[in-house]
């Protein structure tokens, strides 16, 4: 009974941590759509001190370079194409699964007849809990015949 307990606490925890990705997705696309429009493009935006900021944008054809503050936005020059040279390149986030798996990578395998480290995968996780549910239910099945 403590195990299917166990069991049900770690499923509902993977369901928040799923509903709150899901979430966290939704929000920031309805976030892309609200902050770009049709004529105007943010290129990069670099923070230079607290309530001041340095803006690359694209209207149309033109790319300018603004600075933002608190007392307003002012044009400081228009730019070329070919003076846009990245400075460094971005990185590209991870996936939250190949997040989630390194974790579980991390874990030692549950298995007593074996003392070795191994690494699991998100498919071993869930053979692993299926089975111990098929167990549990079988044992539970048992349990009510024979009472």
């Amino acid at each position: 009974m403590d195990f299917f307990i166990t069991v049900m606490y770690f499923l509902i925890m993977v369901a928040i941590i799923f509903a709150a990705y899901v979430a966290a997705k939704w929000i920031s696309l309805r976030y892309e759509k609200i902050s770009s429009g049709r004529y105007i493009e943010q290129l990069d935006r670099v923070l230079v001190g607290r309530d001041r900021s340095i803006i690359i944008i694209r209207v149309g054809q033109k790319v300018l370079l603004l600075s933002c503050s608190a007392q307003g936005t002012t044009l400081i020059s228009e730019l070329d194409e070919g003076d846009l040279i990245p400075i460094k390149t971005q990185q590209t986030p991870d996936s939250f699964n190949s997040i989630f798996e390194g974790l579980i990578g991390k874990l030692p395998q549950l298995n007593r007849a074996e003392d070795k480290k191994q690494t699991l995968t998100l498919g071993d996780v869930k053979a692993k809990m299926e089975s111990s549910l098929e167990r549990i239910m079988k044992k539970r099945k048992g349990n009510e015949k024979s009472e």
